[in-house]
């Protein structure tokens, strides 16, 4: 339980920083089928109508960039991708914050890791944000040196 509450809020920030990586040794099109599976992986544990249809549909476009697609589209959209997950990580954990703050969340990620390992939620919070800031730092310095 302390690993996938943990994950919840750097599992963003952590897999932009992999696709990071991934365009920063060159392999768009490798980010692109990796997450083609990682969409698949997520088909296993979706729950509503919605959900599924909304992972089959991007699973259809992720594959039909990547398996038609010319290596420019391939490409931004690797990035913009890449992107997405770097800028939008952080966000949820100022909300977080917010919502911890004005009492709103009193079994927030955070608090649950409180519980667990006897570390005040606060300092999650700050963990959280550290690892979210980071990754985008350190990809987005990736991301921009790499691009052409």
């Amino acid at each position: 339980m302390f690993f996938t509450t943990f994950a919840g809020h750097v599992g963003p920030a952590l897999f932009g920083l992999a696709a990071a990586y991934l365009l920063r040794v060159g392999h768009p099109v490798g980010l692109l089928w990796a997450l083609l599976v990682l969409l698949m992986l997520v088909l296993i544990v979706i729950r509503n109508w919605f959900g599924l249809w909304l992972v089959l549909a991007a699973s259809v476009i992720v594959f039909a960039v990547s398996w038609w697609g010319s290596v420019l589209l391939q490409s931004c959209f690797a990035y913009a991708g890449a992107w997405f997950l770097l800028l939008g990580a952080p966000r949820p954990v100022i909300e977080l914050q917010s919502a911890r703050r004005r009492r709103l969340a009193p079994t927030s990620d955070a608090d649950t890791l409180a519980c667990l390992s006897g570390v005040a939620g606060l300092v999650w919070v700050g963990v959280f944000l550290v690892v979210t800031v980071g990754a985008l730092a350190l990809g987005g310095h990736w991301l921009l040196t790499t691009a052409k």
